[in-house]
């Protein structure tokens, strides 16, 4: 993309100033110069709902009375384009950390069988991993050490390699953990 500014058109400063003053020509330009850039971005770093981190990064220009448009203070589209490249891909990382934490936190628990998807599904998300939170804090340590390292997303070799036991007694206590927590079970904890 070409940002040298031709003799006809507007510097980025006057399309910025338009785009605060809610001007459709200048936010057609914006659309035309920028969306490929933010889609671009969203697509190569994003893992889901793409369409919805587009259109999260168009309400962060805008929120707080333009705060983010405000704040650039070059004088170039290719200044503009960087700028808006950094703020495309830490909204996209700030959307990916909040999905991965929630999935990383639910999916290990579904894969463990300790949380029945449709229970997920029925009630609040967060009502249920406090209810498992509580289940796995009256376990042996051995149990609620291999639980908790699975919570923090880690696999059940790492697990082993980080407390130094074999991997089949990693296995085993993440079972037992599991029957332990099961054995008493209460709503939505299989």
């Amino acid at each position: 993309m070409n940002f040298e500014n031709k003799e006809n058109e507007i510097s980025v400063s006057q399309l910025l100033q338009g785009c605060m003053e809610g001007k459709r020509k200048s936010w057609d330009l914006f659309f035309d110069k920028f969306h490929r850039l933010i889609t671009g971005v969203v697509n190569q770093k994003s893992s889901e709902n793409s369409d919805d981190t587009v259109q999260l990064i168009y309400l962060r220009l805008v929120e707080n009375d333009y705060k983010i448009l405000r704040k650039f203070n070059g004088n170039s589209y290719g200044a503009f384009f960087l700028y808006l490249k950094e703020i495309s891909k830490n909204v996209v990382r700030e959307e990916n950390k909040k999905n991965f934490q929630q999935n990383k936190i639910t999916d290990n628990y579904v894969e463990d069988n300790l949380i029945d998807p449709q229970t997920l599904i029925n009630n609040d998300l967060e009502e249920v991993l406090n209810l498992l939170l509580d289940k796995i804090m009256q376990l042996d340590i051995v149990f609620r050490e291999v639980l908790i390292l699975r919570y923090l997303g880690y696999k059940s070799r790492e697990i082993a390699e980080i407390l130094n036991i074999p991997l089949n007694t990693v296995l085993t206590r993440i079972k037992r953990a599991s029957e332990k927590i099961k054995k008493n079970n209460t709503t939505g904890i299989k």
